[in-house]
Order: structure tokens, then sequence, then C-alpha cells
């Protein structure tokens, strides 16, 4: 059991009484002041040769021997000096553009000045990274540096820029505590630093994009043959779906001469997701006068993207509209052609050579050719 228990004053001073002379004493010091440190503490004495002994609970003990007989006055000095302490840590963001970020996905390292490492972290789901609590015994200027530990996932673009992170410590005399300031820098690649605004590192998800070519087929209701020059038309055109993650093609109006198949340019896809778009066929009036109607069906394209570890892939195609089934191979749009009568009255101008005017009736006889209908 212990025999008193002092504790300092403003000045960091004590007063034990009542110990006697001739006897060993066993000093402990049980708690340190807030900024200074149990660890490490060392206690010396003018009067006795102080000794160091095995903690006592964990906390430094020493051993206050016999003083010698030169000492001759009662009161005698004790001095215990412990270390400063200033507790800090070093935080940086870490942000992904192209997929959302996950818990411990990416690793960063803290080095020293001398490019020894001292430290790893993680990112939260948040994005925030921390090293420490890191620790100074002393005022001066600390370096770190932090950088991230590129991985070798597909699609990844890891970001590989370097900060500096200057630590100054002082003592602050008002609260009697070590405090410190943290400033960053961004390394260039020449060296150069920059003070910015804390340590942010920007990585992008880029997977291997997919494509895939909409596809049509026109057909006429009667197996009626149009005319070769005779054009059709067909759209494609957006409907939902993150348009950030697709591109249109270039091609997005093809067109057919009567029956048959054709295929747009090629849509391509940069993010996984489900994306949708509309087919039409263009309707042309100087085309509706000769004969021809126009399927008004409008088809609705469902194209399905997955993300198989950092490469696109199509999943599923589905062309669907009203009064059609529903196809995975294109969209089908079914004309009629029906030719309209046309009413013409051929004339004949009749011309007399070398004769006088007359006014006798002259004959002409309309007949069909061979091959030509009827």
């Amino acid at each position: 059991q212990p025999l008193k228990t002092v504790t300092t004053d403003k000045n960091g001073e004590a007063k034990v009484e009542g110990l006697l002379w001739y006897k060993v004493y066993v000093i402990v010091e049980t708690s340190a002041g807030e900024g200074y440190l149990l660890d490490g503490a060392t206690a010396t004495s003018p009067a006795m040769q102080v000794q160091k002994r095995q903690d006592v609970g964990g906390n430094p003990a020493w051993i206050l021997p016999i003083p010698g007989k030169e000492v001759t006055q009662a009161d005698q000095p004790l001095v215990v000096a412990n270390r400063r302490r200033a507790e800090y840590e070093i935080t940086a963001t870490k942000r992904l553009e192209g997929m959302a970020l996950q818990a411990e996905q990416f690793t960063f390292e803290l080095l020293n000045e001398n490019g020894e490492k001292v430290g790893e972290a993680k990112n939260d789901a948040d994005g925030t990274l921390r090293f420490g609590p890191l620790e100074a015994t002393g005022a001066g200027t600390f370096i770190y540096y932090v950088r991230e530990v590129s991985g070798q996932t597909p699609g990844i673009r890891y970001d590989g820029r370097r900060y500096k992170v200057q630590v100054e410590v002082t003592w602050n005399e008002e609260e009697k505590r070590l405090a410190a300031d943290i400033k960053t820098f961004l390394v260039g690649d020449d060296g150069q630093e920059t003070p910015c605004e804390g340590v942010v590192f920007v990585n992008s998800y880029e997977p291997e994009p997919a494509s895939y070519a909409p596809k049509v087929q026109k057909s006429f209701r009667n197996g009626e043959s149009p005319a070769a020059q005779d054009k059709f038309v067909f759209l494609l055109e957006w409907k939902e779906g993150e348009q950030d993650g697709a591109t249109m093609p270039a091609e997005s109006a093809p067109s057919l001469s009567g029956a048959g198949k054709a295929s747009f340019g090629a849509i391509e896809f940069r993010r996984a997701g489900k994306y949708a778009f509309t087919i039409r066929e263009q309707a042309d009036t100087a085309l509706e006068g000769f004969g021809y109607e126009f399927d008004q069906s409008v088809w609705t394209l469902e194209v399905e993207v997955v993300d198989e570890g950092g490469t696109l892939r199509i999943e599923n195609v589905q062309y669907s509209a009203a009064g059609h089934e529903d196809s995975t191979e294109q969209a089908s749009f079914v004309n009629a052609y029906a030719p309209r009568e046309l009413v013409f009255t051929p004339k004949v101008r009749k011309q007399l050579r070398g004769l006088a005017a007359s006014t006798d009736a002259f004959r002409f006889h309309l007949s069909p050719i061979a091959a030509d209908p009827a």
C-alpha cells in the first residue's frame, strides 16, 4: 500500500513530508499531465543515487536510497522528467469515378522523410483513410509522404500522384501541451511541391467496352416488289438508360431498297446497365403518293450490359412492339404496296407537207406491243 499520494501543483511541484532519512523508499509515478508520457520518464536527485526499478503496475518507479553523509539539508529535490507528447493523424480522401467505392478497396502507404514505409491504410466506404494516431515526443518538423499502392484490378486506372505532409509540432505554453499543425503539398513529377488542400486520390474505372448493332427487317404484305429506286429509311433513337454509359452510332438512319435486312452502326457501351432505344420507319409522303403504306410500328430495343471482371458483355437483347411478337434478332416492319391507277390520254398531231390543207380525216390506232402489260 502507498504511504503517501501527492499531486503536483500548477508549477509542477509537490512535497512529500515525514520521510525517515535512514529508510529506503520507492516512488511511483501513476499519471502524467495532459501532453506528457509516463513511458520514458526519468528521475534524478543531487542528494542520492536514484535507481530505476521494475515498473509497478505498468507505471515507472524508482528506488530512493539512504542519503549520503554529505547531505545536511532535510529537504532534498527529486526531479522527475516526462517526455512531452503530441498525437495527430494524417487523413486522405479516396474518390472513384465510374463505379461505387467499396470499403478497403484501395491501399495507401505512409513513408517517412527517407522514403521508408512507416504506415499503411485502406479507405473506408465513404473514401476516408487515416494514418495514426501518430506521436511526436517533442517539438520539431516531421515530414511524411503518402502514395497509393497500384493494384491489378482490370479496368481501374490508379492515381499515381504523391503527396508530402509536413507536421509542425510546437509547444503551446498557454495550454501546456504540444500542438501539431499539418500542411500538405502535391509533389510533381519534377519534384516541385505545390501547396494543396488535403490529400486526395482519384481513380477511375473504365471497363473494356461492348458494342451492339441494332438490326431491322423489311418485308411487304403480299410479296410486292417495289421499284429499285424506292428507298425506305429507319431511325434509331435513345429512350432510357445512363446516357454517359453509351455512345449512339454515327449511322443511325440506314435504308433499304425493297425487302431485306439492314443494320445500324454499332452502339458502344462503356457502363454496365440496362438501356432502351426506339426503332421506327420514317414515312415518305412522296412514296405514299405512289401507293406505299408505311408500317407505323415503334419498336423498343432493350439491351442489358453486364461487367465481367473489367470487360463488358451484352447479356440480353430484346426487340418488342405492339402487335408484333418479341424478337431477339431484329425489328420487323411490313409495308403494303398497291400501285395507284394512272389515267393518261395519248395525243397525236398530223402535219401535211406539199399538200393544201384538207378537211379529210386521218385515223390512228393504239395497241399494246409485245411484253408490255395489257
